[in-house]
């Protein structure tokens, strides 16, 4: 129903939002630096502080309320798998 990015460490946090966004899934996620260009509030997810339960709380109250259900098309297309594999496959001088 909802995918909560609350770590406090990076890694691979913009991945793991993408992808959640990718299955149609709105993303709670912090205010880490980048995330912001991915999530954006009320569009496809909320954007909470870091460490701050209440605002957590408050933004699984409002998806409760007002469900957010199409976030697939906010993925930015750099980021699909087609995408993806052919920079691969440019790397590697695999494509003409």
């Amino acid at each position: 129903d909802v995918m909560v990015n609350a770590s406090l460490k990076m890694g691979n946090v913009g991945r793991t939002v993408t992808e959640g966004l990718a299955m149609n899934t709105p993303v709670i996620a912090t205010t880490f630096e980048g995330l912001r260009n991915l999530v954006v509030d009320g569009v496809n997810g909320y954007v909470i502080n870091n460490q701050d339960v209440e605002d957590l709380a408050q933004s699984i109250k409002k998806l409760h309320a007002t469900p957010i259900r199409e976030t697939r098309l906010t993925v930015d297309p750099t980021f699909t798998l087609d995408a993806m594999v052919e920079d691969t496959l440019n790397i590697y001088g695999l494509l003409q």
